[in-house]
């Protein structure tokens, strides 16, 4: 777990992952043999750095051309690429980290992406930011909270419970990420209720 500190938490930076939360992905790692990992938005690379040496491959995307450079600068044991999910090329991935856009139709349109791009079998999705409420001075929405209870009836919460988001204006009230378990039973009925819902 010696990687999970040389990097900024949420405590001190706004756009990466509590030490806590780092630690379950670590910990999700434990349930898949030679355990792979995407991680949509991969911000400043704080999260999926602090993985190296616990997955056995790490793969992020960014539609911010230079942080994903400042990425591959730093390390070259993450593969990552310029664009959002469509960008990636298919793949098995165990653990998924949604942390791009936060609003309802960027997390549809993540997770659409994700059901028909991941080959695995059964693999875990886990949505970043669940707690966050916009500040009032904001015309804006989080809506990961309402994707999620909107589509999923089985939730783990990982990460902290509340007040985990101090270095940014938007205060959260709830855990700060949700899990959920996709199989090969659940993936095709959720795709349909996914694609008719983003027509």
């Amino acid at each position: 777990m010696e990687n999970i500190k040389i990097y900024p938490d949420k405590k001190t930076h706004k756009h990466t992952t509590t030490y806590k939360l780092r630690e379950d992905l670590i910990g999700l790692s434990k349930d898949f043999d030679e355990a792979s990992y995407l991680e949509i938005g991969i911000a400043a690379g704080f999260t999926i750095m602090s993985l190296i040496g616990h997955y056995k491959t790490l793969h992020g995307c960014d539609t911010n051309k230079g942080l994903v450079d400042q990425v591959r600068e730093q390390t070259n044991d993450v593969s990552v690429c310029h664009g959002d999910i469509f960008a990636m090329d298919k793949g098995k991935y165990d653990v998924v980290f949604i942390d791009g856009r936060h609003d309802y139709d960027s997390i549809l349109s993540d997770t659409l992406g994700v059901l028909q791009m991941n080959t695995a079998s059964s693999y875990k999705i886990v949505y970043h930011d669940y707690g966050l409420v916009a500040h009032p001075s904001r015309n804006m929405e989080f809506g990961v909270k309402r994707f999620c209870t909107n589509f999923y009836q089985e939730i783990e919460f990982l990460g902290e419970p509340k007040d985990w988001n101090p270095a940014a204006k938007d205060p959260a009230t709830d855990w700060e990420a949700a899990c959920v378990s996709i199989t090969s039973i659940n993936k095709e009925t959720l795709l349909e209720k996914m694609k008719n819902e983003s027509r």
